[in-house]
């Protein structure tokens, strides 16, 4: 198994060029795909509390950075492989695929439902994706306030600002000053 930081090719593709030369950049920042063909079970980690968790399927699909350029498109993956480093793949990578990573008896009932469809809203625009509920254990932790208003749930989770939450947009470029260090 391997864990690759998708948001390293997003805010800092352009240092590994500099340092490596950019063919070489455009090949070994998170090699999503090579890896995969070569049967490596990849997770994605998501280093800090302030990244926003469909951006990083979002740059492993599409490849962006933070400033709009393509880097590696051969190391892309589709939206559904995507989806295993998030879930079956990661539960591995804890030592839990007994009990988490997937929907079936004797595991716990962790699940999130979205705004949108994944599989079908255009790339760049995945990482804009939220979840209106979460469940995790089979009890809910998260409810959008609107949804949970429309469905009768009670509000819930995490009511703090995501502004500064790197979306997958332009405008995470001002947000931090041209895609340096955070």
């Amino acid at each position: 198994m391997f864990s690759c930081g998708p948001f390293f090719l997003y805010r800092r593709a352009n240092g590994s060029a500099v340092l490596n030369g950019e063919q070489v950049a455009r090949d070994i920042i998170i090699p999503f795909r090579r890896l995969l063909d070569h049967g490596v079970r990849v997770v994605m980690e998501l280093d800090g509390h302030n990244r926003h968790p469909m951006t990083a399927l979002q740059i492993v699909i599409n490849r962006k950075d933070i400033n709009g350029k393509v880097w590696g498109s051969q190391q892309a993956i589709n939206r559904l492989e995507a989806l295993y480093p998030y879930t079956r793949w990661a539960a591995e990578f804890v030592l839990r695929e007994d009990r988490l990573g997937s929907i079936e008896p004797r595991k716990y009932a962790d699940f999130v439902v979205l705004d949108r469809d994944y599989l079908t809203v255009p790339e760049d625009q995945i990482g804009q994706i939220d979840p209106v509920l979460t469940v995790v254990g089979g009890k809910f932790v998260y409810t959008d306030p609107a949804f949970a208003s429309s469905q009768g749930l009670p509000q819930m989770g995490y009511r703090g600002s995501r502004t500064a939450w790197p979306r997958g947009t332009p405008a995470d470029r001002e947000q931090s000053g041209g895609g340096g260090a955070e």
